[in-house]
């Protein structure tokens, strides 16, 4: 499923919508469903379709009734919080964000905090609540051993609340 996250990446969108089309019409539940309609949700944020990100990314939060998993659900929740913030939702955002941070709490699956704390701190620090922003930001810290795709949306947080500061 995130082979079209690829495709994107090289400048074929066009083609990685075409597939994600026709792999979200073949699986119909389960992790892999729900993995594919996230990576479609991802493909609309990057490819400025807010609305249709909305959509997939709402559709692949629960993992409940389809089967899915807290780890791809906690991917949807960090991505829907940023489509929720680029379209002015601060407060949903927010509430994404929170939910996502009980849900990392309770299964110990860390990857996407530094994401929702990225989105976490820059509403915040839009807002002028310093100590909100602060927090996020120690929430988001890695250090120097964490995975790019952890440590890139700290760095990016820092940058968001020193620029509002």
């Amino acid at each position: 499923a995130i082979r079209g996250l690829g495709l994107a990446a090289t400048g074929r969108a066009k083609q990685a919508r075409r597939d994600y089309e026709q792999l979200t019409t073949r699986l119909r539940h389960g992790a892999q469903a729900q993995r594919a309609t996230m990576a479609r949700g991802w493909l609309n944020l990057l490819t400025d379709r807010l609305d249709d990100a909305r959509v997939d990314l709402e559709t692949a939060v629960p993992t409940s009734y389809l089967g899915g998993s807290a780890r791809i659900s906690l991917w949807a929740r960090a991505w829907l919080a940023r489509t929720q913030f680029l379209t002015g939702e601060l407060d949903s955002a927010l509430t994404t964000v929170r939910e996502a941070e009980e849900l990392q709490d309770r299964t110990g699956i860390l990857l996407t905090g530094p994401l929702l704390s990225w989105t976490a701190a820059a509403v915040h620090a839009l807002r002028g609540e310093w100590d909100a922003a602060d927090a996020h930001l120690l929430r988001s810290d890695t250090g120097a051993s964490g995975y790019p795709i952890m440590r890139i949306p700290g760095l990016l947080a820092r940058a968001h609340v020193a620029e509002a500061r």
